[in-house]
């Protein structure tokens, strides 16, 4: 096992621990705050950076390869969902302790799961990333920014009209 994950492996226990025992219920409160509020700022930030580098030439001129590209990574997010619940079902007669788990999702749950897949930052952040030599560079960011451009502004819109119609807005 690799040093730097064993690392990262007792950080995290240490730190849910130290969470729920050494803090006052205030004190979480207002480090979740402060969390939310860090990432709301990088956010920010990345999309500001985007709209500073984000050539809307190259998007219309890229929107063939834009809508495969958006085809392509809701077809995965349709066999990552529905995917799931069979390996479950094939790994569970081989698995002991799998044995007493059952696929928690519905239908209308897995339809909000695929749905609800929403991309934003990181996937800007990782094509933004990629050296300026790298071939067909302009490309990617024209690709990811069209998916993250679909995902906030159609699957983010609509999500909540899916949810109400397939009864889960009720459910707690």
């Amino acid at each position: 096992m690799s040093g730097a994950l064993a690392c990262v492996a007792a950080g995290l226990i240490h730190g849910s621990y130290g969470r729920e025992v050494g803090m006052a219920e205030r004190t979480r409160r207002l480090l979740d705050d402060l969390w939310e509020y860090f990432g709301f700022v990088v956010n920010a930030l990345v999309f500001l950076l985007v709209g500073f580098t984000a050539n809307l030439a190259s998007l219309v001129a890229a929107a063939g390869q834009v809508l495969v590209s958006i085809a392509v990574v809701f077809a995965s997010r349709v066999i990552v969902v529905s995917g799931a619940p069979l390996l479950l079902i094939v790994f569970r007669r081989r698995v002991r302790l799998l044995r007493r788990l059952q696929p928690v999702t519905s239908r209308a749950e897995r339809a909000v799961l695929i749905w609800g897949g929403l991309r934003g930052a990181l996937t800007i952040t990782l094509a933004l990333a990629l050296p300026p030599e790298f071939p067909e560079r302009q490309l990617m960011i024209a690709m990811a920014f069209g998916v993250v451009l679909f995902s906030l502004l159609v699957q983010g819109v609509t999500l909540s009209l899916l949810v109400r119609r397939t009864g889960l807005a009720a459910v707690k």
